[in-house]
């Protein structure tokens, strides 16, 4: 081989492991977006069922996955939550292992454990109004932000910042 081959052979690998590079870090923004917009269109999803239902949803995070919840009527003073049984809400959802979940209700951080707790820290009722939250999915590169658009009774996602 001659000097000239060894320095295309080299400059070829470095083409390809820097297309690698680009393609592994795209891949958590790209994440981000997919968990983002999916959850916005649960959101949406859990919201109408409250309303069509005339029964609260509810919506549990940890720090890195969450849970739609329905309140159920147990007795004629009792109600509990449980997870809820409408296709395409009734699972854990658990992001990809760089995202994590931060919750701000009406202004406040809400400080969000390793699990998923019973109660819903976001609710829904009937009247199909949505809580003031923001639901920051922070991933590697840029986060996204889940949030309740009062004026269209809707959860919109937005982009926050493009990290370098």
């Amino acid at each position: 081989m001659t000097l000239l081959e060894v320095l295309v052979v080299i400059a070829i690998m470095a083409i390809v492991l820097g297309l690698a590079n680009f393609s592994f870090q795209g891949g958590g923004q790209r994440q981000a977006r997919i968990n983002g917009e999916k959850l916005t269109g649960q959101i949406n999803h859990a919201t109408l069922l409250a309303t069509l239902r005339g029964t609260s949803m509810g919506l549990a995070f940890s720090d890195h996955q969450y849970q739609f919840m329905q309140r159920v009527q147990i007795s004629e003073a009792t109600t509990e939550w449980e997870p809820a049984d409408q296709r395409g809400l009734n699972k854990v959802t658990e992001l990809s292992s760089n995202g994590r979940l931060h919750l701000m209700l009406d202004s406040t951080p809400l400080a969000l454990s390793a699990h998923i707790p019973d109660t819903p820290q976001l609710q829904f009722t009937p009247s199909g109004e949505l809580p003031d939250f923001e639901l920051l999915i922070a991933a590697s590169g840029t986060d996204y932000t889940v949030s309740a658009d009062p004026a269209l009774f809707n959860a919109v996602l937005a982009t926050n910042s493009a990290k370098q």
